[in-house]
């Protein structure tokens, strides 16, 4: 994966990219761990945060897996959410640099 989680110079910790992605290009299919309910809901404990979760337009809600739950939460980012069938990927809005 060309991807790495780094200490964020914004918050916390980010993902960075280990090589250059083109405009519209897959970054990566995303990660995800469980799907949230009311039988299972998140735990925070374990380190489980609402700000790592993706929601569907049906209403339900899924947790991602590292990397993909610190990535794109700046006012300006570089990449989207896309999701089909619940098959979720990252997709680059623009050129991102190796390091961005």
């Amino acid at each position: 994966m060309s991807l790495e989680v780094r200490n964020s110079p914004i918050h916390g910790k980010g993902v960075f990219t280990t090589s250059f992605f083109l405009k519209h290009s897959v970054i990566c299919k995303v990660n995800i761990v469980r799907e949230i309910t009311e039988q299972h809901p998140l735990n925070p404990e374990k380190g489980e945060l609402h700000h790592h979760c993706q929601w569907y337009p049906d209403g339900s809600q899924a947790l991602l897996g590292e990397p993909h739950c610190y990535m794109n939460h700046p006012c300006t980012p570089n990449s989207f959410y896309y999701t089909v069938n619940k098959v979720s990927c990252f997709m680059a809005m623009r050129d991102i640099k190796e390091g961005e």
